[in-house]
Order: C-alpha cells, then structure tokens, then sequence
C-alpha cells in the first residue's frame, strides 16, 4: 500500500496545493432536500486554526463556499450562506444547500470531516494502475490515515432525464451515449432496469429495481431518486426529484 498526502472525494482524490479548512463535526447533522434551502439543519464544526465566511445567496447559488461532507452514504457536497462562530475554534454553517454536484444527501455523525473546496484543494490525478487497489491516504500529518479504494466509474451508466411527476405516477428518461439527444428527446429508447427510493421523511430507504421507465408516487414521499443499473450490475448516478 502507499501512503500519499491526499484526501479522498466524491470517488475522486484530491490533492491539497496549500493547507485547506478541514474540520470536524460536533453535533450530528441529518439528510437535508435536494434541491431546496435546508433551513432545518445546521453543520457545528470544529475547525482549529480554520475560518468560514458568510455570503450572500447569490454568491452561494453561483457555487461558492462549497465544500465535502463526510456521511453514511459517502462524500455530500453542501453548501452554506451563513458561518458563525458559536464558540473557540468552533462553528455553526447555515442556510444549507443539499446534494450538490450529483451527490447524494445523508447522516453525518458526530466526527465527520467536512473540507472546504477551495483553492487550496485541487483534484489528484489517479492512474489506471490505482483502480481496485488499496491506498492509505492523509489529508495532513495530524489527520488519522484513511483506507481507500477507488473505482473506474467511466463504463456508469448515464444519470436519467426528465424526471417529473403527473397523476400520482413518477416517470423519467433513460439517457447514454447509444441514445442519441436523450436529453432533449422524451420519445428516446426507455428500455432498462432502474433503481429507485423514496424519502418518506427519515431520508432515501432501500432502492426497488422496475424494469419500467415509471412509478407510482406513494403518499406522503418527500423526493425520490432515480439511477439506471447497467449491464455490469453497477449503479449509476442518481438524479433527483
């Protein structure tokens, strides 16, 4: 195994060019919406040495303070209008954006990371050698070493379109590169198997495979997502609503 200092993201790695905010969670932070203001939530983090600035909502919109939460279903990117300092070394992110950059919102507990995505971080370039195999990595030489495996996410099938709920039933569009303007084509192929949940208020549950491009919306959901399974068996990415 080799030990690099780099950090782990998003299923990518990143390498830090200067010291970045990294930082700790205090307090236990639950999924938030996608797509939405979580008002609901807070990120109370410990970060010595580190400092966090409030913008206004249309800086934060336009992609800043930006950063990786560490959950129970893998590295979130979130977003913050609002840093205040509740305490030494400590503090309090609100006005939260959930699930940004494809990713999926979840628990955080109490310890997790949360690294700011600024200039100081900057996205380390893997060889197809490091695919499959297990590397030690490390943020910083006070952080404790993590074990990470990296996948090549290439052959993934594409996230799907046009997700939209009419008549109590949710339907969408299959999307990949054998599917000419997918996007923007409604009528496309559909044919596939799709995995998909429902957040019924404690956050996404188990996925149901269909074979079918639709669903009927249960009462009482919150947002679902969608992801098409390929050929292999992977997952790919979700998408939304």
């Amino acid at each position: 195994m080799a030990r690099l200092g780099q950090i782990c993201t998003l299923s990518e790695a990143v390498r830090l060019d200067r010291p970045a905010v990294i930082g700790r969670l205090v307090e236990a932070c639950g999924a938030g919406p996608v797509g939405r203001w979580d008002r609901a939530n807070a990120l109370d983090v410990y970060c010595p040495g580190g400092e966090f600035a409030s913008l206004p909502e249309d800086r934060v919109l336009s992609g800043s303070n930006a950063a990786l939460l560490e959950t129970a279903a893998g590295w979130e990117c979130v977003q913050f209008e609002q840093a205040d300092l509740i305490a030494p070394d400590t503090w309090r992110l609100t006005g939260l954006l959930r699930g940004q950059r494809g990713s999926v919102p979840g628990d955080a507990a109490i310890g997790a990371r949360l690294v700011m995505l600024d200039a100081a971080v900057a996205r380390a370039r893997l060889g197809g050698e490091a695919y499959g195999a297990e590397l030690v990595w490390q943020a910083r030489a006070d952080d404790i070493p993590q074990t990470a495996m990296f996948e090549d996410r290439a052959g993934l099938p594409w996230p799907v379109a046009h997700l939209r709920v009419r008549a109590d039933q949710l339907s969408w569009t299959r999307r990949g590169s054998d599917v000419p303007e997918s996007w923007a084509m409604p009528e496309a192929e559909n044919a596939g198997r799709f995995a998909v949940g429902f957040d019924m208020g404690a956050g996404f549950g188990d996925p149901v495979v269909v074979n079918v491009p639709f669903v009927e919306w249960p009462v009482g959901a919150a947002s679902a997502r969608v992801a098409e399974i390929g050929a292999d068996g992977r997952t790919g990415l979700w998408a939304v609503i």
